[in-house]
């Protein structure tokens, strides 16, 4: 769970980026043919970890902090202005 609202924002975007990464890698396997059953556990598997992060970190915030984070896990950075 994050301590501030600051710190869930970019722990979001950081899970945003790592779901990012994954679609890229199924989407490369699917362009390299090289989906197989072994190769979507792999790639499920690896994307268990950013489901369950997501879950924590909605789950432990405030009704205004999880409007922003949803907001973030959907369309990535948001920027906090000082």
């Amino acid at each position: 769970m994050a301590e501030t609202h600051e710190d869930g924002l970019t722990l979001a975007n950081d899970l945003f980026v790592g779901v990012q990464g994954l679609v890229k890698a199924i989407v490369k396997a699917l362009a390299d043919g090289h989906i197989d059953s072994r190769e979507g556990i792999r790639l499920g598997l690896r994307g268990l970890p950013l489901v369950e992060s997501m879950m924590d970190l909605i789950d432990g915030a405030d009704p205004v902090a999880q409007t922003d984070l949803l907001w973030v896990l959907q369309h990535g950075e948001w920027s906090i202005k000082e």
